[in-house]
């Protein structure tokens, strides 16, 4: 199988790379999609310069003018220029507001990336986190500058964690993407991830965070939304440059994790040939919780104590200090090059290859059950070392034919590496779990313009996972090692699942239509061999299809206004995780059900945008409710086994739990930002996200729902200051409403569920030179006690953060 894949990539790659490619025409819009008729275009070349117009259809004939460094469209009061790569990457479309990417209004924002694969979205159902707005705050990690962006939240089961919520759903509901790769991968689990931690904040250009069912574009698993980061790309020696090198370096401290992070990154460029490298080594440490315990519990999510296993014996430590969180630190380094090769004047190849690996993370949820003896129910809970390996080939180029105008292509190979390293208090037997996943992908786009207002996308998808589970028992006093269950099939598991889909988007005025239409197939099979449990003794190979269709409308009523509406499906196909899993977490087992099929997902999504300027002063404002119906949908139940809900275990009775379909659920709810610029130096900028979900068999809450939540900030910049206030605030999440199971950490909750928390943030930027930044923070300012919604650890305390 894998080596057919392989012949596969090798030919479409070598067929790509070998053929000729044209472009046409290169088009002018404003924002709304419109025309720009016989408007004035500066054609740049090194020093040569020369003026167009473009024609009664707002288009310039690109074989006339193929050889040139930049375009610089003259409007009477502004000049918009474009360089010849990013029309290319915006398939030779040059808008009016490429520049001012988040205003409103945009007609279809276009991708940035040449690996990002084209689709059309707005600010309604999609929000950019940029790279600057990463430099400029307090995030460490991939997952921590989702809260950037508005509408998503993040739980953390350790300070190493960060598991993104987007409109009530998470983990494997949510597609996590890296420069047009999918990260989800056959053990994408349904409760909590971590895996995003893995993508270096400090190489991003930008992040997109996308709102709602997205199958038709990316597949299985975008119920929720997508995350899809995107990395700088190397560039090229332009005309003007006096220098080939180019560098970046980043540091900072932050006191209430202990946290030294050091980046750096450099770009050697060439006429036709470029090249950027990064590195980013981070290290943390114990991480002081805040001591205002306005929630009036005196003792929740106190570290009471912590064990040291010390000749061969484990002691339980009172923790001189209970604000203090021990051992929950880590280090992790990050390393990114990519290599950029022009083609010819249109055509790109990038070679991309990340790695990284982080050290052991510690469960602290975990290590602070107690047995009935009041003694510690384990003296190691920890992830082991988390790896990503990846190397992919991104291609884009114009290729003119009767059937496409365009080509982007992305072949990649992920190596990832997950572990699990545990042992009980008072035992000299260590479980160790090793699981090993290699994935095989590809994604191949053409994209063909169907005279002036609109253009047809499609193309194919394929994805093979191949996972290899171990699992040993160390025996400390003599070093031997025993067979035990591993998490997954220990014969081996693989899923593969080849797609193709189609999108059409027709312009028209102020109407845009994009309708969209995606065939999923879905096969996975699993072998288990000598186990532990007797039920598990049969191996399974299961087959499955999918078909997802959306259709979006843009509609603009005024120069002002914007009105989004969507109707599509997003569909998750069962993984390895779903299907073949033995988990232990508190007093429950999950074991495997190879019975499941696919989640379907039916979405309904309304918005509205509207942008004023009075005078001096700016107000723009989005509002959006969504309605989805999860049919199917997969929970965790308690399951009887010959008789019993009970089963002895690993030397303990477990009540047992299995994922099973559910009937479905429904997930409704309500998001909107208001920002309003005072004369161009000052900003107020707050959001708000509400969401309510309840599964309709058993009429109770579904897991995943977090409470009401939203932000607050005010930006003022003068002359090299820029002066940051930060407030974000959380509603109270009663345990009333929390899901069946222990998704939602009940255990770790307060008696009455996770309380409201309100927390300020203050910073000050100074721009000391072009080149050179400061930056001081003071964080939870009022040095609050708080834990977010289904967190395993309580949240940093007051922090002075300082960065250059």
């Amino acid at each position: 199988m894998i080596g057919q894949l392989k012949s596969y990539f090798l030919f479409f790659f070598f067929f790509f790379l070998f053929s000729s490619f044209v472009s046409q025409t290169i088009s002018f819009k404003n924002e709304f999609g419109n025309p720009l008729k016989f408007y004035k275009v500066l054609v740049s070349k090194g020093h040569h310069k020369d003026t167009l117009i473009t024609n009664k259809s707002g288009v310039l004939n690109f074989k006339s003018i193929s050889n040139f460094d930049s375009l610089s469209l003259i409007l009477s009061d502004t000049i918009i220029s474009m360089t010849h790569f990013e029309i290319l990457n915006n398939n030779y479309q040059f808008f009016t507001s490429i520049s001012n990417y988040k205003s409103l209004p945009i007609f279809e924002a276009k991708v940035e990336s040449n690996t990002q694969l084209p689709i059309g979205l707005s600010e309604l159902n999609h929000q950019v986190v940029k790279s600057k707005e990463i430099y400029n705050s307090n995030v460490s990690t991939g997952a921590e500058l989702l809260l950037l962006s508005d509408g998503v939240t993040i739980q953390k089961s350790s300070f190493g964690g960060g598991s993104p919520i987007i409109r009530g759903f998470e983990a494997n509901r949510i597609l996590l993407m890296v420069d047009g790769v999918r990260m989800n991968n056959a053990i994408y689990r349904g409760g909590h991830l971590q895996n995003s931690i893995t993508v270096d904040p400090f190489i991003l250009e930008s992040c997109d965070v996308i709102f709602g069912p997205s199958a038709v574009s990316y597949g299985s698993d975008a119920i929720g939304g997508v995350i899809h980061y995107k990395t700088k790309d190397p560039t090229l020696l332009n005309t003007n440059d006096t220098s080939s090198f180019s560098g970046l370096y980043f540091t900072r401290f932050n006191s209430a994790t202990n946290e030294l992070s050091n980046h750096i990154n450099f770009n050697l460029s060439g006429k036709n040939v470029a090249s950027l490298t990064s590195i980013t080594y981070k290290k943390f440490g114990d991480v002081s919780m805040g001591k205002n315990r306005v929630h009036g519990f005196q003792n929740w999510g106190l570290h009471n104590f912590y064990t040291e296993f010390n000749n061969f014996q484990d002691t339980m430590i009172a923790n001189s200090n209970p604000s203090i969180q021990r051992g929950v630190g880590f280090n992790q380094i990050d390393l990114t090059n990519k290599i950029l090769f022009k083609l010819s004047t249109t055509s790109r190849l990038i070679i991309n290859s990340q790695f990284s690996s982080s050290s052991n993370l510690q469960r602290l949820d975990q290590l602070n059950n107690l047995t009935l003896n009041n003694l510690p129910e384990y003296a190691q809970w920890n992830y082991g070392p988390q790896k990503r390996l990846l190397n992919s080939i991104a291609f884009s180029s114009p290729f003119s034919s009767t059937l496409f105008d365009d080509i982007r292509a992305v072949f990649s190979h992920q190596y990832i590496q997950e572990s699990r390293i545990t042992r009980r208090f008072n035992s000299f037997f260590q479980k160790n779990s090793v699981e090993n996943v290699n994935v095989l992908g590809s994604n191949i786009q053409f994209s063909k313009s169907i005279g002036a207002n609109s253009r047809l996308d499609y193309g194919t998808e394929t994805y093979y996972n191949n996972v290899d589970s171990r699992a040993y028992q160390l025996n400390l006093l003599d070093s031997s090692t025993s067979f035990i269950d591993s998490r997954y099939p220990n014969g081996g598991s693989n899923i593969f699942f080849p797609a193709i889909y189609a999108s059409y988007n027709l312009k028209k005025n102020r109407l845009s239509l994009i309708g969209g239409i995606r065939y999923t197939w879905n096969q996975a099979s699993a072998i288990f061999n000598d186990t532990l449990l007797d039920f598990l003794s049969d191996d399974f190979e299961i087959k499955r299809h999918s078909l997802s269709v959306s259709i979006s409308s843009y509609f603009y009523p005024n120069e002002t206004t914007k009105i989004f509406l969507d109707l599509s499906t997003g569909f998750r196909a069962p993984n390895i995780d779903d299907l073949g899993k033995v988990f232990i977490k508190d007093q429950f087992l999950t074991v495997p059900n190879s019975q499941l099929v696919p989640e379907y997902a039916y979405n309904f999504s309304l918005g509205i945008g509207k942008k004023i300027n009075f005078n001096n002063i700016q107000f723009s404002f989005s509002s959006t409710s969504f309605f989805t119906i999860l049919d199917n949908v997969i929970t965790k139940q308690s399951l009887e086994i010959n008789g019993s809900s009970l089963i002895y275990y690993d030397s303990n009775y477990y009540e047992i739990l299995a994922n099973q379909n559910n009937a479905f659920g429904i997930v409704y709810g309500l998001s909107g930002s208001l920002s309003i610029t005072f004369f161009k130096n000052i900003k107020v900028h707050s959001s708000l996200c509400y969401t309510s979900g309840i599964l309709e068999k058993e009429e109770i809450p579904m897991s995943h729902i977090p409470p009401l939540f939203g932000k607050l900030n005010l930006n003022y910049i003068f002359k090299k200051f820029e002066f940051q206030i930060l407030n974000n605030f959380n509603a109270e999440k009663s345990n009333k409403l929390f899901g069946q199971g222990n998704t939602d950490n009940p255990l770790e909750a307060s008696p009455m569920g996770y309380p409201s928390w309100w927390v300020i943030n203050t910073q000050v930027g100074y721009q000391y030179k072009e080149s050179l930044k400061l930056s001081l923070g003071l964080y939870n300012l009022l040095d609050v006690h708080y834990k977010t919604f289904a967190s395993g650890i309580s949240a940093p305390g007051r922090s002075l953060m300082v960065s250059a």
